[in-house]
């Protein structure tokens, strides 16, 4: 068997001195302060701190904050063109620190130039509340990469008169399994990619983390075996609601799902045990990564996009999983194969 093939974490470089003017203190005409447009007119895009790249553009309160995030988008940019086969989307990322201060943000300078927008509520400082700690940017970045990703596949296809998969039986975990309905309030945590299975979704946007968050979840997973979601019902169902705490707000200008600090990860003795409701949202993010993760160290990463094109095509997860030599495709067989893989000496770490 092969050695599992997990990368360390990369020490993701600094903002390099040719970057350095890319960074901008936040200023308006007259020498306003990002701390006085908190209270009054928003501050226009692109007079933020910022990095502009080929791949992503990052407007942020201060230079620490984009250069922490410049590093998450990176990361997740790589992990994504690891596992789907193609490189995502250029967007535009805009960090925030309140809802109040994201709906005073003014997008022109972005949008007229036909740029998708990220909105982000960064966390509160101060430690997590019931033991849950928000999602990282990476993650979020995940799901707005899949949304572009399957947003242009399906109009390919239409343009090809292929037309486009439905959400019945395409969408399906594996053989014999039916999703649910989308647009519940469940859904509501993240943007929606109706076609593809809710687990399939949360499993990219958690591959597309840092590893050593990854190597988290998957411990975390290890040690909660014995509440795991059984496959029959993790394949079925919708994503969890996102647990009290979790933040939201109206995207300033309709351009782009409200910005979040979800919460999903337990840490512990620093904010005590999560509640069952948290419980069951990081259960089903950590096991849809602990089971992309096994799927990719059987056959390689590529075959997580090669899940993806199949339902967009039209097939189950099942059937694509057929196509492996290595992983069957049938929920309890799949499980209980998953299951001896987490508990061996084989695992990834």
């Amino acid at each position: 068997m092969n050695a599992p093939r997990f990368r360390d974490d990369p020490l993701m470089p600094r903002l390099p001195l040719l970057l350095l003017p890319l960074v901008l203190l936040a200023s308006a005409a007259g020498g306003q302060t990002l701390q006085e447009k908190r209270h009054g007119a928003a501050a226009p895009g692109d007079t933020l701190p910022k990095v502009v790249s080929r791949e992503f553009e990052l407007y942020g309160p201060t230079a620490e904050d984009v250069r922490k995030a410049n590093d998450e988008i990176k990361v997740a940019i790589s992990q994504f063109g690891e596992h789907l086969g193609e490189q995502p989307k250029k967007m535009a990322f805009v960090l925030f620190r309140s809802a109040e201060e994201a709906a005073r943000y003014d997008p022109k300078p972005l949008t007229k130039r036909g740029m998708q927008i990220v909105t982000w509520i960064l966390p509160a400082a101060g430690p997590p509340t019931a033991g849950v700690s928000p999602l990282p940017l990476a993650h979020e970045a995940g799901h707005r990469f899949l949304v572009a990703y399957v947003e242009h596949a399906q109009a390919e296809a239409a343009a090809q008169g292929l037309g486009s998969a439905g959400t019945g039986a395409a969408a399906g975990g594996t053989a014999g399994a039916t999703p649910g309905a989308a647009g519940s309030a469940a859904a509501a945590s993240h943007p929606d990619v109706a076609i593809l299975p809710d687990w399939l979704e949360e499993a990219i946007a958690a591959l597309c983390e840092r590893p050593s968050l990854q190597k988290s979840r998957m411990d975390y997973m290890r040690a909660h075996l014995d509440r795991r979601i059984p496959f029959a019902e993790l394949f079925a169902m919708q994503r969890p609601a996102a647990p009290a705490g979790a933040k939201s707000a109206k995207p300033p200008g309709g351009t782009g799902a409200a910005p979040k600090a979800g919460a999903a990860k337990s840490t512990g003795a620093a904010g005590g045990p999560p509640d069952a409701s948290a419980e069951r949202s990081i259960l089903f993010i950590d096991e849809a990564l602990a089971l992309a993760r096994f799927i990719a160290q059987r056959e390689d990463d590529r075959f997580i996009g090669t899940i993806v094109e199949g339902v967009l095509r039209g097939r189950t997860v099942g059937d694509v999983l057929n196509t492996s030599q290595n992983i069957l495709s049938k929920p309890e067989a799949l499980e209980k194969q998953w299951l001896e893989w987490m508990q061996g000496a084989e695992r990834a770490p």
